[in-house]
């Protein structure tokens, strides 16, 4: 795996970050399935944290893997010799912190 990520401190309340990741599928083609299909391997994400006062800071992240399809063949599944499956995920996260 392969990973590079950036942060910049814009203010004593506000983070930004961004990062890029590469790492190769782990799951051969033949142990694929359209039901479980980890074939992306290159990740891109972007985040920042907001310290809104002493107490509460929101975090928020964004995660895009890049498109990824293969062609393969299981024979252990009813959906025959060179099957295709292909991916694409967005994914957010948000979070409320409260610091007691």
């Amino acid at each position: 795996m392969n990973a590079l990520g950036l942060v910049y401190r814009w203010s004593d309340d506000l983070v930004l970050r961004a990062g890029i990741n590469y790492a190769k599928q782990p799951i051969p083609e033949s142990s694929l399935s359209p039901l479980l299909a980890p074939i992306n391997e290159l990740h891109y994400g972007l985040g920042f944290a907001w310290r809104v006062n002493n107490a509460w800071r929101f975090d928020f992240a964004y995660r895009l893997d890049a498109k990824a399809s293969r062609t393969y063949t299981n024979p252990n599944l009813p959906f025959g010799a060179d099957t295709v499956t292909g991916t694409r995920v967005h994914s957010c996260v948000l979070s409320l912190i409260r610091r007691w």
